[in-house]
């Protein structure tokens, strides 16, 4: 059940209100608000609504990202709200792997990751005015002067809402000019050749299989040809006739029944390495290091990724060939909320610190060439990054120790009402008076 209704309420706020137009104006300062951590969630669902802009929320932990996810669906739209029937709000998670450590990363892992890449990828593609709502002008604020209210019209491709750890979003992944090579379009009536489409596929790291059952596979029979797109919900059937598209329909993976006619489907990149799409090839290593015996299989690995093979695991390689992070695929429009900037900071180090511990460990051991380059982007630039962006607001009751000098000129909004109830301790006619009041 979508809870989306209730976002209303806050609008009636004034402070609530200059705190929209605070965020949307941007500025070099962050904004700084401190509510209740049951509250975060419909604060950031009432901004990325009101505000009709991609969002990123990014929160110390793995496990704080995923509780966000959960807790702040319910205060969207269904995605049978929407006018496309798709989702908009995505987690980005972290690999399954710490640093340096060779483990292939589950399936759902690597699904959630390339579809949130694919969403902001999609994004930049439309216009970004006011993707998710239309403008109603006309009410006065404290001043005097007219408030814009954004309402309804909900448009989930054009302004994703996108929640990720810190791991997750410093994390090095695919260019976002990669991406959007790898991203295209197949809609009915369109030429098709099987092979040429295959191989294309392949390329993007596609695994051909005899039925498509997971995201990143296609399976062939005959003029009809599965596919399930990391960037979509459902699988789609293609079916041909002659050398053009006849129909498109998605499907159950689990049961293969089609379910829903489609005008057109989104192909998008199935893995987070595609060394044949790559500007450059990789970054050279000093073998000098590395044991004769290749303990775990790296130098193997490395051939076979030569040869242009995929493998689960291959990711492991990632750094050789990119740099990016989460951050390069944000539009320019998009909005950061950074909850207990402090805490992303320790969680940062902390996760670098383990990463040179078992980093130390493969190369003392002849596993690891010395000079591999990290997985993760360097903490400075990271946060230098994330401080070049406009458009954000920190989500914490300790904005001094956050780097903010409490004389500094940053637009602080407190807790915007949401604070701790009154315990009353025992004292009935306090509580009636209040409820009375409250009538």
């Amino acid at each position: 059940m979508s809870l989306s209704g209730i976002l209303d309420a806050v609008r009636r706020q004034a402070s609530y209100r200059r705190l929209v137009e605070t965020v949307r104006s941007g500025g070099p300062n962050p904004v700084v608000l401190d509510p209740l951590d049951g509250a975060k969630p419909y604060l950031v669902a009432a901004l990325w609504r009101d505000l009709g802009r991609p969002l990123l929320w990014l929160l110390p932990g793995p496990d704080d990202a995923r509780a966000a996810f959960d807790h702040v669906a319910p205060y969207l739209p269904t995605p049978g709200d929407a006018e496309t029937g798709r989702s908009f709000v995505f987690l980005f998670p972290e690999p399954d792997s710490l640093p340096y450590e060779r483990l292939a990363s589950d399936a759902t892992t690597s699904r959630d990751r390339l579809g949130a890449l694919a969403a902001l990828a999609e994004s930049k593609g439309g216009a970004m005015t006011s993707p998710l709502a239309k403008e109603v002008h006309g009410r006065p604020t404290a001043g005097g002067r007219p408030l814009v209210e954004l309402q309804g019209s909900i448009r989930p491709d054009f302004a994703p809402l996108i929640i990720a750890s810190g791991h997750a979003a410093i994390q090095t992944t695919l260019p976002p000019e990669v991406m959007q090579e790898a991203a295209y379009t197949l809609r009915l009536g369109d030429s098709f050749v099987i092979e040429d489409a295959a191989r294309r596929w392949v390329d993007l790291g596609y695994e051909a299989v005899p039925a498509v059952e997971f995201p990143g596979s296609f399976s062939r029979r005959g003029g009809i040809i599965d596919v399930w797109s990391p960037g979509s919900d459902s699988p789609a059937r293609i079916e041909l006739f002659g050398p053009e598209i006849e129909s498109l329909r998605l499907f159950d993976p689990a049961t293969q029944r089609s379910f829903d006619n489609v005008e057109s489907i989104s192909i998008t990149a199935a893995r987070e390495l595609l060394p044949s799409l790559m500007p450059s090839g990789p970054t050279s290593i000093d073998r000098s290091t590395m044991d004769a015996g290749d303990p775990g299989g790296f130098l193997q690995d490395l051939a076979r990724l030569a040869e242009g093979a995929l493998f689960p695991g291959s990711e492991f390689f990632s750094p050789m060939f990119q740099s990016t992070t989460l951050l390069d695929h944000l539009p320019a429009e998009t909005v950061v909320v950074i909850d207990r900037p402090a805490r992303l900071h320790v969680a940062l180090t902390e996760l670098a610190a383990r990463g040179d511990e078992i980093r130390s460990g493969q190369v003392e051991r002849g596993a690891l060439p010395g000079n591999f380059p990290s997985p993760l982007a360097s903490i400075d630039g990271f946060e230098r990054s994330l401080g070049d962006v406009p458009r954000r607001v920190h989500l914490d009751p300790f904005s001094a120790g956050a780097g903010l000098a409490e004389d500094d000129a940053v637009p602080r909004f407190g807790s915007l009402g949401f604070d701790a109830p009154d315990s009353y301790g025992g004292q009935i006619p306090r509580l009636a008076q209040d409820i009375r009041r409250a009538r």
